[in-house]
């Protein structure tokens, strides 16, 4: 079975995605690369990320979930918000990733034995851990990266703007179908509010979303589909549907394209 996929967004970005259905972003510049999230942690990574790029690959972690840090023990050293560690060194945990695993095996339909399962559970050891603070710029060498602090999904998410390409990667912060706030980890409904309104307060400077998951590229009216649905959340939020799922229960309000997940006892 094929683990990983390659999409060509131009001559120096690929976008990866593992048979989890998660979206890792390789960018290179003149003197390093840089892999924005690492999916699920299936083997071969790094050598698939080397038959792309030649440069010294670093990785900067979106934000702590098992669906974008595991393959960071592939790499030397990553980069991620000091807040988010925490949930990553719970979803490395071996009895948690096969947990999720199962689950998400069985929504994407793969044919993966419980034992092969399990093994694929089992990551090595996490490299160097660098933190990264809102603002930051990494320089690729004519290509220059900058992190932007987005609390949402949880407390550490980021997203990185290319800033000569005009890109954003949003992660999980803003993707097609609906966004989740009701994690114990989630920042509340409204400092998501407070990050798509700084997103959108950066909009002339990119032009594209490439999300974590589900369509791609994003057109930018989703960050006002976001900003509205919030609204309308705080405006009464008792009126989510009640929903609960094998991540979690709380609340949900959709809106057209978009939908929002969240718990009254964080709003």
């Amino acid at each position: 079975m094929e683990f990983y996929s390659t999409v060509q967004i131009d001559a120096h970005t690929w976008m990866i995605k593992d048979c989890f259905q998660s979206y890792m972003y390789l960018l290179e510049g003149d003197t390093q690369a840089v892999l924005i999230d690492s999916g699920i942690g299936l083997p071969g990574l790094r050598e698939y990320v080397g038959r792309l790029t030649q440069k010294p690959v670093i990785v900067i972690n979106t934000h702590g979930h098992l669906d974008h840090v595991g393959g960071n023990c592939q790499f030397e050293k990553y980069y991620m918000m000091q807040t988010d560690h925490e949930i990553l060194q719970e979803h490395t945990d071996p009895v948690f990733r096969k947990h999720l695993m199962e689950g998400f095996a069985q929504e994407f339909q793969l044919p993966f034995k419980k034992e092969e399962l399990e093994e694929l559970a089992k990551l090595g050891d996490m490299p160097f851990f660098f933190q990264i603070m809102d603002g930051q710029v990494f320089d690729l060498g004519s290509r220059t990266l900058e992190v932007i602090a987005t609390p949402g999904h949880t407390i550490g998410s980021v997203c990185i703007l290319d800033r000569e390409r005009r890109n954003l990667f949003s992660a999980d912060t803003v993707c097609d179908q609906g966004i989740l706030l009701f994690f114990t980890h989630s920042a509340s409904v409204r400092e998501y509010l407070k990050s798509i309104r700084s997103l959108q307060e950066r909009r002339t400077r990119f032009e594209r979303i490439w999300p974590g998951h589900h369509s791609l590229p994003l057109g930018l009216d989703y960050l006002e589909m976001y900003e509205e649905c919030a609204e309308q959340i705080l405006t009464r939020p008792e009126r989510g549907e009640d929903i609960c799922s094998n991540l979690g229960e709380g609340k949900l309000w959709r809106m057209g394209r978009v939908s929002i997940t969240y718990q009254l006892q964080n709003l």
